[in-house]
């Protein structure tokens, strides 16, 4: 009988040949969609769930409350991990990190880069794969660990282990290093990346201020390796010792608890710490792609029902000539229920294909996310099982219990009048237009949204500015009185930070009150060539001493925050020094859209303490004075790499 089925099953399909491939492929994009839809959530859910001791390795997240208004953060004082792993014997081992640029030489190469300074343990607590070398190189103070993608960009294809290379750290600080090791290609389910790994001793060197006991200095991260997951608990509920030492130590940065995050999870929930090591997006995407791939199934079995009621009006014969010579209500249903498996089993086919080779790839490449495709996942294979059999169901049931309800004496008679009332069909077409008009919408949407974004207001003028790093303050003095010859520059201005770059946050002291303020110090002319706006009082005054050692902007933002009707002389005091409000500016991104605008101040700095220069170009002769920066650069600095970028 099952052989019957399946061939009374093709026979169908040929015979309705335009019929089928409607249904073919319209569930088989879909299925292929919702293929999307399954690696990218994997992907993300899947993440550092590669390494071996993932389940016993966590973050230390530092709880900071101000003002009323709580904030996670990734940062924790330095003598922290030593301190944690003497007191609780729960510690197997624990593992700090913390960042620097350098200037990283190898014969004729030279170039800016990131450098983490990692305590030995990194090779236990993580499994990442090593291509050359060994990861106990960072036993070793001398040794140096790079990652592939440095290893490349210096070395090409070869072998660099045993070859010798220079960092040149802040103030002109050399050290060299033997490479002692090459890092595999990281997964693409690693939430955490490492240009190149230094023993953490090592940073006493490159920075002397640094002191590993302070608790006033805080470093990048502190991961911690438990011996049993459950032993998470007893540590959270036993900080208190160290929450104290950090409020007397730094009380501008007033912790209320110390968190650890689980690695399995630390990417999900990365975009709720403020300068997480991890990288991670918020659910959003997850959550709209999974929408979007159920609204693509739902949309392609309404489409199959639809066509399977009206065209089940020409097998009327059929199932009235079946029902006479003794066939049941169930045997139709079984028939009607194999013939749809057997369309969803071709379209699910089809749609793995059509995943597999276009719309996998397609999204991979439009949004460079590095998906590692496994075919010979488990979890792959059990998600489109349950994707056939609740789709061949889905759309499958309807149609055979309606069609088999079908009388053999109506049928011959003519009388039955197919689907003209029935309210479950009109159900079906409502349903199958209100989606499509929700994917037109939502494609509209996000058409206008990307538009929206290519013109959204920064706050500032980010188009025709170009913007150069400098090592040092007689460095951007140099390179100022050369480019101030060109005109095609219209204006030019040094600062210590930079929008989008270099932003610090500030426990800003307000009537005897605490405040985060995101701090920007600027140079002569800086808010001029950027072209911010102001709202009331005044920019810096050069020729006025008491700019440089009291006065400060502000945004909208801390207005509004602070509830003052009249900023213009309010007081503010931040390291020990007291600064008077001479102006407000509009609100401006200081980050990328995706962080939320927050009270800012600036302050004025002197030409000293200058790391950037900004330039306002022609627009007309944008690439030709980017050319002659890069010769400038060149001819002034030949030992240091050139780094400008355009702000936009």
């Amino acid at each position: 009988m099952l052989k019957n089925y399946i061939k009374t099953v093709l026979r169908n399909l040929l015979k309705n040949k335009l019929t089928s491939f409607i249904n073919i492929f319209g569930l088989a994009v879909a299925i292929g969609c919702s293929m999307v839809v399954y690696v990218f959530i994997n992907w993300e859910l899947s993440m550092d769930d590669f390494h071996e001791n993932a389940d016993h390795v966590f973050y230390i997240n530092n709880v900071i409350t101000r003002s009323g208004e709580t904030d996670v953060w990734g940062f924790t004082p330095a003598p922290l991990g030593p301190m944690i792993a003497q007191d609780f014997p729960q510690v197997e081992r624990i593992l700090r990190l913390e960042g620097r640029s350098a200037v990283m030489r190898f014969e004729d190469k030279v170039f800016n880069e990131n450098v983490d300074f990692a305590d030995p343990g990194f090779k236990d607590m993580f499994s990442f794969p090593v291509k050359w070398g060994s990861l106990n190189a960072l036993e070793d103070e001398s040794k140096i660990v790079l990652s592939e993608e440095i290893s490349i960009k210096y070395f090409g294809e070869e072998n660099p282990v045993g070859k010798q290379i220079t960092l040149t750290f802040a103030d002109n600080i050399v050290e060299s290093f033997e490479v002692g090791g090459v890092l595999d290609k990281y997964p693409a389910n690693s939430s955490i990346h490492f240009p190149m790994l230094v023993n953490y001793e090592k940073l006493k060197a490159a920075d002397p201020e640094v002191d590993f006991s302070n608790w006033r200095d805080f470093i990048d991260a502190t991961f911690v390796q438990l011996k049993s997951p459950a032993d998470k608990t007893i540590l959270e509920e036993n900080m208190d010792k160290y929450i104290s030492l950090q409020n007397e130590k730094r009380p501008e940065w007033p912790s209320e608890a110390y968190q650890l995050e689980p690695l399995t999870t630390l990417s999900i929930n990365s975009h709720k710490v403020q300068a997480s090591y991890a990288s991670g997006d918020e659910p959003t995407g997850r959550i709209v792609l999974g929408i979007l791939g159920i609204f693509l199934l739902a949309l392609a079995v309404f489409n199959y029902i639809n066509i399977a009621i009206v065209s089940a009006s020409k097998r009327l014969k059929e199932i009235g000539i079946r029902k006479v010579i003794g066939g049941n209500r169930k045997l139709i249903i079984y028939q009607f229920l194999l013939e749809n498996l057997v369309v969803t089993l071709f379209a699910l086919m089809i749609g793995v294909a059509l995943g597999y080779f276009l719309f996998v790839p397609g999204f991979d490449n439009l949004f460079s996310i590095g998906f590692e495709f496994n075919m010979a996942d488990p979890n792959f294979w059990l998600f489109f099982f349950v994707v056939l059999i609740i789709t061949g169901l889905a759309s499958g049931a309807y149609p055979a219990f309606y069609i088999s309800s079908y009388k053999a004496v109506d049928i011959f008679r003519g009388n039955q009048r197919f689907g003209s009332k029935n309210i479950f069909t009109k159900v079906f077409l409502t349903f199958q237009f209100i989606l499509a008009l929700l994917l037109i919408v939502g494609g509209i949407s996000f058409t206008q949204n990307a538009s929206y974004q290519k013109k959204r207001d920064w706050g500032y003028n980010q188009d025709q500015t170009l913007v150069v790093p400098v090592p040092d303050g007689p460095a951007y003095t140099q390179l100022r009185n050369e480019v101030s010859q060109n005109p095609d520059i219209i204006s030019a201005a040094g600062s210590r930070n930079h929008l989008g770059r270099s932003v610090f946050l500030a426990g800003v002291e307000i009537e005897n009150e605490i405040h985060e303020f995101q701090l920007v110090d600027v140079g002569e002319n800086y808010l001029e060539t950027m072209e911010f706006r102001l709202r009331e009082g005044r920019f810096f005054n050069k020729d006025l001493d008491s700019d440089y050692e009291e006065a400060v902007l502000i945004n909208q933002m801390a207005v509004d925050k602070m509830h003052w009707e009249e900023p213009m002389g309010k007081l503010m005091i931040y390291d020990s020094t007291r600064y008077r409000v001479i102006g407000v500016l509009e609100d401006f991104h200081y980050n990328s859209f995706w962080s939320d605008i927050r009270p800012a101040i600036i302050r004025f700095a002197k030409e000293d303490k200058y790391r950037y220069l900004s330039l306002r170009v022609k627009a007309s002769s944008i690439t030709k004075t980017e050319e002659y920066l890069q010769a400038s650069c060149k001819e002034l600095f030949p030992d240091l790499p050139y780094s400008g970028f355009f702000q936009d």
